[in-house]
């Protein structure tokens, strides 16, 4: 198992997979590029095909689950609500298409909403996809390498990442005690409010005993230090085809949005 563990963090951190395994900055600028671009574009049209390769780039990627999973949320919650808030909103501009309990809906308020859903999905989905392939502490570390934050730094921002699963977690640990204490956990809005103060002190003190753990690990692993520091993960060096890859992408997406205002400002679009 020793043997295992050593030759895991002897080479480069690596995924098996080339777009997983590009440089988390570079990560970062190619999802966000594309991102931005949808949101200029704020197209139902455009939008469609963004989502379409969405899901087909996270099939290619293994994480079709845990996107559909995440993405149909933000479907239900911002797409089908922006909609929905936007038809009602222009319901006096162009014509009826069709009658929904009574409720007209126009072409045009129905086009704006799909082109506010659009502007939401597009960008949301880019964001999704660049955090279920990048994990955070490679963003901080490729960060850190670059000198651009402090190892503190780097650490504070991954604990809070993990506090806030830790905590949801003793949360659940601590409502299901005062459940087997008898305590009423299930219910009305009224009876769940009730159930939550006796979970306040359990979750302050424990946050606060953690803060002090983590104060120490902090202390010992010498962050004070302002010398400089090893790492168990290393990342390749950025090939020549990367760069190029990632120029592309920067390229094709700033003309795409040069398009989209000038079709937007003359009318075409």
């Amino acid at each position: 198992m020793t043997e295992d563990i050593v030759k895991k963090y002897q080479g480069y951190q690596l995924y098996g997979n080339w777009l997983k395994d590009l440089n988390p900055l570079n990560k970062i600028n190619v999802w966000l590029v594309i991102g931005v671009t949808a949101m200029v574009f704020k197209d139902w049209r455009f939008g469609a095909v963004a989502i379409a390769a969405y899901l087909l780039l996270a099939a290619y990627l293994g994480i079709f689950r845990s996107f559909i999973k995440m993405f149909s949320v933000c479907v239900v919650f911002l797409g089908v609500f922006m909609t929905v808030t936007r038809v009602f909103i222009h319901r006096n501009e162009g014509d009826p298409l069709f009658q929904v309990f009574g409720f007209s809906v126009t072409d045009a308020a129905l086009e704006n909403g799909l082109d506010m859903s659009a502007f939401l999905l597009g960008f949301s989905g880019a964001l999704f996809l660049l955090f279920l392939t990048t994990p955070m502490r490679d963003i901080m570390l490729a960060l850190e390498q670059k000198g651009w934050v402090k190892p503190s730094t780097s650490y504070i921002v991954l604990v809070s990442f993990k506090t806030i699963t830790e905590l949801t977690n003793n949360m659940r640990t601590i409502l299901e005690s005062q459940k087997a204490r008898g305590i009423e956990t299930e219910g009305n809005l009224w009876v769940r409010f009730k159930s939550a103060f006796p979970t306040i002190s359990p979750m302050v003190l424990g946050a606060i005993s953690y803060t002090e753990e983590k104060c120490i690990s902090m202390e010992s692993r010498a962050f004070a230090n302002e010398k400089g520091h090893t790492y168990l993960r290393l990342f390749r060096p950025v090939p020549a085809w990367e760069k190029v890859f990632v120029a592309f992408v920067d390229v094709a997406c700033v003309l795409g949005m040069a398009w989209a205002v000038y079709a937007k400002i003359t009318g075409i679009m």
